[in-house]
């Protein structure tokens, strides 16, 4: 019986700590924003939160890399590929650089670009901007009158 009880005390703190491996950042002033698992790892998931302002998340996720001269700051970035235009019926691609370091207490740097596919050509900048570290996806409110980061 205590080994039982020992063995669901370990599955609930694993749990928390799976948990707790997520970093959650607001777009704001636009109405969006983003939360990544796995954020000390070379690949991901997460979700683009109320992606069109509308409520409706996507899922993605993507790699950790380096892109010099593509970026808000100068190094490493979570390489975010997002599915909403294909999802909304367009034959297009979006591709976030997020890059995120400190906590909420302690922001270091928060920053995005945002690069569009929608010719099979290449990527072209769509928008970029701050961000800020949140404390979870509750966080990101809707705000009225506000575009996506993501609006054309």
């Amino acid at each position: 019986m205590k080994k039982l009880l020992l063995l669901f005390c370990f599955v609930a703190l694993a749990t928390l700590a799976a948990n707790a491996n997520v970093v959650t950042v607001s777009f704001a002033p636009y109405c969006d924003g983003m939360y990544i698992n796995n954020p000390s790892g070379p690949i991901f998931g997460g979700q683009h939160i109320n992606a069109t302002c509308s409520g409706a998340n996507t899922n993605g996720g993507g790699f950790v890399h380096g892109a010099p001269g593509f970026t808000y700051y100068p190094n490493t970035a979570y390489d975010f590929s997002d599915p909403l235009f294909g999802l909304l019926g367009e034959n297009s691609s979006i591709q976030f650089l997020l890059q995120v370091k400190g906590t909420v207490k302690k922001p270091v740097e928060c920053g995005w670009v945002i690069y569009y596919g929608f010719d099979g050509s290449g990527n072209y900048l769509l928008n970029a901007g701050p961000c800020t570290i949140v404390s979870g996806v509750d966080a990101i409110k809707h705000i009225p009158g506000a575009k996506s980061t993501t609006s054309r």
